[in-house]
């Protein structure tokens, strides 16, 4: 779980955005975590960690009590809709890739298929038809994965 600092009670209004900072943080991983399945956390830390901080927001950033609630359930919209769109899309692009990878010669769990008949006498054929599927689905990923350190990365993942 995030470990949010909390704020002291002699907390000048300038703190005050700090704890937003804080706030804001907490409510987008909470909203991440729900994304990800990890519902119990999220709770958790809705319920534990970020009463204290808005408590001590609103004590001290000077406005009236209605426009913080305002503020907070803005903050709440707006993370929420972030991070569905952020879903959204990463289901989008590993969708892609998993079709990608099937027509480049691998299946969604990543085993490797070849494209043509060898007869099964012919260890060397298969050898070369492997090492020509292996080759097609790191093209593929290659394609994904344009910076040198995300391609490491495509490297340790197909391998």
């Amino acid at each position: 779980m995030t470990h949010l600092v909390q704020a002291s009670a002699g907390t000048s209004v300038r703190d005050a955005a700090t704890i937003w900072q804080q706030i804001e943080h907490g409510v987008r991983e909470a909203c991440m975590m729900r994304g990800e399945g990890r519902a119990a956390e999220a709770t958790a830390l809705l319920q534990t960690a970020l009463p204290p901080l808005i408590r001590d927001w609103s004590e001290n950033s000077g406005l009236p009590g209605e426009t913080c609630r305002a503020e907070l359930r803005a903050l709440f919209a707006k993370v929420q809709e972030q991070v569905a769109k952020a879903m959204v899309s990463r289901r989008s692009v590993l969708a892609s890739i998993r079709a990608d990878n099937v027509r480049a010669g691998t299946s969604v769990s990543g085993a490797l298929h070849v494209n043509r008949r060898i007869p099964l006498d012919d260890v060397p054929d298969m050898l070369d038809a492997l090492q020509d599927s292996e080759r097609a689905a790191m093209a593929a990923l290659g394609d994904y994965f344009s910076t040198p350190s995300s391609r490491s990365l495509a490297t340790a993942v197909a391998g």
